[in-house]
């Protein structure tokens, strides 16, 4: 069974000193707290967002996983990985004094956490350490899957910190559109400059730019296949930016099905295979390195 991918924010909602999270971040800790019981069944929490988060809390010591530990109170970053049936620790420490006078506080000024130590084996981010990966984090949560990473976080750590990128499966969904956004450069009329930021900013394309010939520039990657449905779908959007001064790009990979829609195609829009563009990535070994930083 393939484990979770989690990230936990560690910040100032926590009503605890720093030394006490320098504790956790050396100590190679993960902790919540919502309420100051010792216990993680949700039932015995309030509200859907504390019953949410210790579900998940339980769930990750349960079954293990890998995480990403973001302590921004104190500027640091661990990732790491956590065996099935891992102990939960219960481990009272010191509110800070602004929140002392707070009706929970007054007799007892302190806050229980639910602690997970994490393997031996964690890894210290540091700052200029994996932007891309650091582009997907969440914006919200406290302790969440974060389904986006798709495998990447495991990766990661079991190479020991190093996204190791060698072809076009390798790559994020966003890094490939980067991918092909660089290799429309290098086309016979090539992209000039963008004109919006990479991405689904805009129905039915990922890259909106124009070409050294003045054309304004519309493409869509996918990875789709062989499911036809999914490719004529993706088609019929991408025409709806069909104009006299205007190029069409669609990017997909090469097929029986794809091939029969590109010839039905043709004369409105260019197709790239996925095919191309790997060999032109794994032409440019300093592109490759750059993109496993």
């Amino acid at each position: 069974m393939s484990q979770n991918e989690y990230f936990i924010r560690h910040t100032s909602v926590l009503e605890m000193y720093k030394e006490d999270l320098y504790n956790l971040f050396n100590q190679r800790e993960i902790a919540i707290h919502f309420e100051s019981i010792d216990s993680i069944d949700p039932d015995k929490y309030t509200g859907p967002v504390a019953k949410g988060n210790i579900r998940r809390f339980a769930e990750f010591a349960l079954t293990g996983g890998y995480v990403w530990s973001d302590y921004s109170s104190i500027g640091k970053s661990i990732i790491g990985r956590v065996n099935p049936l891992q102990e939960v620790i219960y481990r009272d420490v010191d509110v800070r004094s602004e929140f002392k006078d707070k009706p929970e506080f007054i007799k007892n000024p302190k806050i229980k956490l639910k602690i997970i130590r994490l393997n031996r084996e964690i890894q210290v981010v540091n700052s200029s350490d994996l932007l891309m990966a650091k582009a997907r984090r969440p914006r919200q949560g406290t302790f969440v899957h974060w389904r986006s990473m798709n495998g990447l976080l495991r990766r990661i750590i079991e190479n020991k910190g190093i996204i190791k990128i060698e072809k076009w499966a390798d790559l994020t969904p966003d890094q490939q559109e980067v991918v092909v956004a660089e290799y429309l450069r290098c086309k016979k009329n090539p992209l000039k400059h963008l004109l919006m930021p990479i991405g689904r900013t805009l129905k039915g394309i990922d890259i909106y730019g124009y070409t050294e010939n003045g054309k304004v520039l519309f493409c869509q990657v996918t990875n789709y296949k062989e499911d036809s449905k999914a490719i004529k779908e993706k088609l019929k959007a991408i025409k709806d930016y069909e104009e006299s001064d205007s190029e069409l790009l669609f990017v997909c990979e090469k097929s029986n099905d794809t091939e029969k829609i590109i010839n039905e195609n043709r004369s409105k829009i260019n197709f790239i295979y996925i095919e191309e563009i790997d060999r032109w990535l794994k032409s440019n070994e300093e592109f490759l390195m750059k993109l496993s930083k």
